[in-house]
Order: C-alpha cells, then structure tokens, then sequence
C-alpha cells in the first residue's frame, strides 16, 4: 500500500465531504502531491495503489447515510454536527 507523505484524511472530514457533496469535485482535482488518501480506516486492503477512483468509490460505499446521522462501522457522524462545524 503506497502511504502518500501527506497521509490520510480524518474520516471526520471524509464524510463530511460527502455530507457536503463535495466528493465528486475531490476526487476530479486529485493529485497525489497535492491532496490526502482516502481514509486508512476504511480503505479497502486488497486495493492497487494509484487506482484512486477505486479507492475513493470504495471507501464512499462503507460510509452508511440515515435520516440524521452518518455510519462508518461503529462511528456515527450527526448532520446537525456537521452541518454546525461548517456555517
């Protein structure tokens, strides 16, 4: 697995990305140098390096939405929270 010198995204602002529908534009202006790697968390081990698209669709599949609140595995993210730490 290739560990960028930046290092990998919080999964806090990883979702939030989503909350914000920003992803697709991260992932259209994704540089190696430039921007960080999916969350370590979530990545998919089995995943080839520098495919990061693939990396990043997957890692978007494991991050659940329900009516209030986001799910990664045992996290939970609440919108309201969200939605607070970006106005």
């Amino acid at each position: 697995m290739y560990i960028s010198h930046l290092g990998f995204m919080e999964l806090e602002d990883f979702v939030k990305l989503i909350h914000n529908n920003k992803l697709d534009q991260y992932i259209r202006d994704f540089r190696t140098n430039k921007h960080l790697c999916s969350p370590k968390e979530i990545m998919n081990k089995k995943q080839r390096c520098f495919y990061c698209l693939d990396c990043f669709r997957y890692a978007e599949s494991q991050v659940k939405e329900y009516k209030d609140y986001y799910k990664v595995g045992k996290k939970k993210f609440y919108k309201k929270d969200l939605e607070k730490e970006d106005g």
